[in-house]
């Protein structure tokens, strides 16, 4: 498994908006929302034009809406990798 750092996401209800960063690479970037049910869907693209991979996840029970776990996959591939999100603490 591959360690990676998701960074900048606004979470605001149901619009999230953020980006991926992976190693050197470029920033990859995100955007979906989430559902009234806490269903988590992200669209990732690393050329800001087509979608490159998906992510679909689930608020997790009594995380007070700041867990998601879900699988991660590549475009037009089937099986994807497990991943967590969690909201870090706001600063001022």
């Amino acid at each position: 498994a591959r360690d990676l750092l998701v960074g900048k996401v606004a979470v605001s209800f149901p619009g999230v908006r953020g980006e991926v960063l992976r190693g050197a690479a470029p920033p990859a970037q995100l955007a979906g929302d989430v559902n009234d049910e806490g269903l988590l869907l992200l669209d990732e693209s690393e050329d800001g034009q087509r979608i490159s991979a998906v992510w679909e996840g689930e608020i997790q029970a009594r995380s007070c809406g700041r867990v998601f776990r879900g699988q991660w996959r590549r475009a037009g591939e089937g099986q994807g990798q497990p991943f967590v999100l969690t909201r870090l603490p706001s600063t001022p």
